[in-house]
């Protein structure tokens, strides 16, 4: 028997089985180990095809030894089966090649899944629509991508739903965002923004579904929701609003932009609040508090980002992005390297790292402390719009203007 193996696992209950037993008959003293570490759980039905799918292969001894699982990237248990791996490999004395695929595709030796939801053509619309807006759910087991021609669709291990169908004349969708407990997701647009609520299986909507153009928003807790209103592509007067969503209550005081509100964060654990004007300013408010601290930029800000601890802001400016220092009110670091416009930036859960997307087709990501350049990324999703790190932190989700999502893996 060669040194190493691989075993390529399907989405399903006998395949994953199936690979266990192969591991546990080559090496036996594993066996106690690998059913804690790897739980068995109900069938899932497979929405890709997975190379060698539910099968197992035991390479040659030319090959090098290496211990693969293909798993869908939207698994609930991915961060599980990514962090075990390299600790079988170890116990088992092999060459410490770890390698985790999520999917068939490999492009530069990472892993990665690409959905092309937004980019199919229906009866009713026959185009590429961009994607401005995506997000986790808490567990990272449902990714939600909405886009310009007013479709939004829910994905996780069981396939896609479409919560808001797309027409000729549907409003673009400009921001999501996940409820932190609650199977509750918060959708705004160009109509207003709406709530979308899971009981029973069934997808109910709440919310005033009419109002102002939302460009942007930030859900601070279960009840607290922020939200950016004004013209997405020109300076017309808005507002930063924070809402009760539990009574449907705007809550006072709502702050006046004279031109518009272009992109929101916040920071739950802080009620903390950053938020970009039409006017070449980023705002940072504490909500408990009454006035926001602000900070002027040269240029328009299309995207920022709060760090989870609230300590550090993220915000996009031309071809690079600043990092801001909250507990001293300045700037520390500018980020640079793209060769467009930075669109797109967000934070890891452990604030560590910091992603940015680019109309130059890349995403790059960041060392918070130093600045340095840690990762470039190339996918063909065009130029990207939007960015989501999964709250395990191993995963990071872009769109793009392809009509485009892709999910990869960053370690």
């Amino acid at each position: 028997m060669a040194d190493g193996f691989q075993v390529f696992v399907g989405d399903t209950f006998s395949a994953l089985g199936s690979a266990f037993k192969c591991i546990e008959e080559s090496f036996p003293h594993l066996a106690s180990d690998l059913r804690s570490w790897f739980p068995i759980r109900p069938p899932t039905e497979a929405h890709f095809e997975l190379p060698l799918s539910g099968k197992l292969f035991r390479p040659d001894e030319s090959l090098r030894p290496t211990y693969r699982v293909f798993v869908n990237p939207l698994d609930f248990h991915v961060s599980q089966l990514r962090r075990k791996a390299a600790t079988i490999l170890r116990i088992a004395n092999l060459t410490p090649s770890v390698g985790v695929w999520f999917c068939k595709m490999m492009v530069w030796g990472w892993p990665m899944l690409l959905f092309e939801d937004h980019n199919s053509p229906t009866t009713a619309v026959d185009h590429k629509a961009v994607v401005y807006t995506l997000a986790f759910s808490p567990d990272g087991s449902t990714l939600v991508t909405g886009s310009k021609d007013g479709a939004v669709f829910l994905r996780d291990s069981s396939g896609v739903i479409p919560l808001l169908e797309r027409g000729p004349n549907s409003p673009p969708i400009h921001a999501i965002g996940y409820l932190p407990t609650e199977p509750t997701i918060i959708i705004g647009g160009a109509f207003g923004w709406l709530g979308c609520k899971q009981e029973d299986g069934v997808w109910g909507k709440f919310g005033p579904q009419s109002f102002p153009p939302v460009n942007s928003l930030a859900v601070i807790n279960d009840h607290l929701l922020a939200i950016g209103t004004g013209e997405r592509i020109k300076p017309t007067a808005g507002d930063l609003e924070i809402w009760d969503i539990s009574d449907n209550r705007k809550l006072r005081p709502s702050l006046h932009e004279p031109n518009g509100v272009r992109a929101i964060a916040a920071a739950p654990t802080k009620k903390l609040v950053a938020w970009a004007t039409g006017h070449r300013k980023v705002r940072v408010w504490d909500i408990t508090r009454q006035t926001p601290t602000e900070f002027p930029q040269l240029n328009a800000c299309p995207a920022l980002a709060l760090s989870p601890d609230g300590t550090a802001l993220a915000v996009a400016v031309d071809y690079y992005a600043k990092l801001y220092d909250l507990e001293k009110n300045r700037e520390r670091l500018t980020l640079k390297g793209h060769k467009g416009q930075v669109s797109a930036v967000a934070f890891s859960p452990d604030g560590s790292t910091v992603a940015t997307g680019s109309w130059d087709q890349t995403v790059r990501l960041w060392d918070v402390s130093s600045g340095k350049e840690l990762a470039n990324y190339k996918w063909d999703i065009g130029r990207v719009y939007c960015l989501s790190y999964a709250p395990d932190g191993l995963r990071l989700a872009a769109g793009g203007d392809l009509g485009r999502v892709v999910v990869w893996d960053t370690e």
